[in-house]
């Protein structure tokens, strides 16, 4: 799974929306502000800004567009390798989606048994969708990882 993640995390371009969580993650990080970007929970871009901040990115504070010009100008237009900035905001996002294999595992366990438990992370392991998603730097499995973690 980890492999799969990494290997696509390497290979994709941005999607739609992973320019504005990484615009966002790095203005929260960065100026420690959360100006674009808060219809969403803070907690997912800050996971994506970890990466972010390791990346260490040119920001132009004094940039006034909007969320979605945000990242793109991040990505694009302030002297950043794209690729690099990318590969780094995804990679806190692929340890939490490891870690929530834990989760799922623990869980299982605790309602069925270990036999059932081993079920739950192989299929988890094993998900197109999860590998998929969890190879983005996006919200989607952070949010349903910390919903069953809650749980």
């Amino acid at each position: 799974m980890a492999v799969a993640m990494v290997t696509a995390a390497v290979r994709q371009t941005p999607t739609i929306d992973e320019p504005v969580y990484v615009g966002a993650a790095a203005e929260y990080t960065h100026e420690h502000r959360l100006r674009h970007n808060p219809e969403h929970p803070p907690l997912g871009k800050l996971v994506i800004g970890a990466g972010v901040a390791l990346a260490a990115p040119h920001i132009d504070a004094s940039f006034t567009g909007d969320q979605g010009r945000l990242g793109r100008h991040l990505l694009y237009e302030s002297g950043n390798d794209p690729w690099r900035l990318m590969l780094w905001a995804r990679l806190p996002v692929i340890a939490l989606t490891l870690l929530f294999g834990l989760v799922v595992f623990a869980f299982a366990r605790e309602l069925a048994g270990l036999a059932a438990g081993l079920a739950a992370l192989a299929l988890y392991c094993f998900s197109p969708d999860v590998i998929a998603h969890g190879s983005l730097a996006t919200l989607d499995v952070p949010a349903a990882g910390f919903a069953l973690t809650s749980a």
